[in-house]
């Protein structure tokens, strides 16, 4: 028996679509009992159409409630995907919106009604369980059969820091202040990349944080925004990524990602010791652990004067990210779930 199973997309492919709806299926051809299909925004569709799917999938921002219901009274399984926490912390750049929109509020409602969740850490998970006992995790995952992942080696004669990471992170980019001063006024030889910046945006906050508001911009290179997946190729124009984490309970329930993404590319990754990261993290091993500003410092000069480590490191940290997020282990888990689920009716 073929199932049918419906992934609600839309247009613009944000990071969320691409990690949790589309990557993860790219190679469910291995599965052929069951059938992938892709459509946009299901609120404009038909509802009596979708009666030939088993399952349909959401991420979070895609669904409400009343669609949830109508799924439901035709017999049709529902998964929503919650891939961070649905209660930001008051300096989060969308905190004011979900206050004006009742947005938390309805996530808890989405938790609640959907048949089944997924979601990326354990950690997730446990906060999801007392809304909805029925979820399941799947991480994140990087696989290179993709064609807009795959390492190509670009030299340089200085060691390349660089910043790639999403809108919503000025909090957590705030810990680097000072640093690019310090380390040039060190006498120091190396850039710091700023990728996804455009004037008008959050990232010309993040540039002005990295430069001192403006006072100090040697050695500070600004790259412009790519789209989703495209975007990840900026990682082999560095050698270590950075990697800030405020230590608050929204971060400590993301995912693994930017390590996911700094070790596919076989890059060094200097890192907060928090979590979700702090249980993969061994120092000097597959990364360098920051605990405070004075560490990024020291970290970062270490890297600037042990260039070799970049390789070590990189590798390391390769290799744990395929023991601990293997594309096709987590596949196979993910497709065995659907049929499992599917089944029961």
């Amino acid at each position: 028996m073929i199932f049918k199973i419906l992934i609600i997309v839309y247009p613009k492919i944000g990071g969320c679509q691409f990690y949790r709806q589309i990557h993860p299926h790219e190679v469910f051809s291995k599965y052929p009992e069951l059938e992938i299909c892709y459509k946009r925004d299901i609120s404009f569709m038909a509802m009596e159409n979708l009666t030939d799917y088993h399952l349909v999938l959401f991420h979070k921002n895609y669904v409400n409630t009343d669609i949830l219901k109508r799924l439901k009274s035709l017999n049709i399984i529902t998964m929503v995907d919650f891939d961070d926490y649905w209660r930001l912390p008051s300096n989060h750049l969308s905190y004011k919106h979900y206050k004006r929109t009742r947005q938390t509020e309805k996530f808890i409602e989405i938790l609640k009604q959907a048949d089944y969740i997924s979601t990326t850490t354990e950690l997730l998970a446990q906060q999801i369980i007392p809304l909805n006992k029925k979820v399941y995790v799947f991480p994140n995952t990087l696989s290179d059969t993709n064609s807009n992942i795959y390492p190509v080696e670009i030299k340089s004669d200085k060691v390349r820091f660089g910043y790639i990471g999403g809108a919503c992170h000025l909090p957590d980019i705030e810990i680097l202040r000072g640093l690019n001063n310090k380390l040039g006024n060190s006498g120091l030889t190396y850039t710091l990349s700023l990728f996804g910046y455009k004037h008008d945006s959050i990232y010309f906050d993040y540039a002005k944080v990295l430069s001192d508001n403006g006072n100090y911009t040697k050695n500070l290179c600004l790259f412009p925004s790519l789209p989703v997946p495209e975007y990840l190729m900026y990682y082999n124009m560095i050698d270590a990524a950075l990697i800030p984490l405020k230590d608050n309970k929204f971060n400590s329930l993301k995912s693994e990602l930017k390590l996911i993404e700094t070790g596919t590319f076989t890059k060094a990754a200097i890192v907060s010791d928090v979590l979700p990261y702090k249980p993969m993290l061994k120092d000097k091993t597959n990364c360098l652990v920051a605990k405070s500003r004075t560490d990024w410092f020291r970290q970062m000069k270490y890297v600037v004067k042990n260039p070799n480590c970049v390789e070590d490191l990189g590798h390391q940290l390769y290799q744990d990210i395929q023991i601990q997020f293997n594309h096709d282990k987590i596949t196979k888990y993910r497709a065995e779930v659907y049929k499992e689920i599917i089944q029961k009716g």
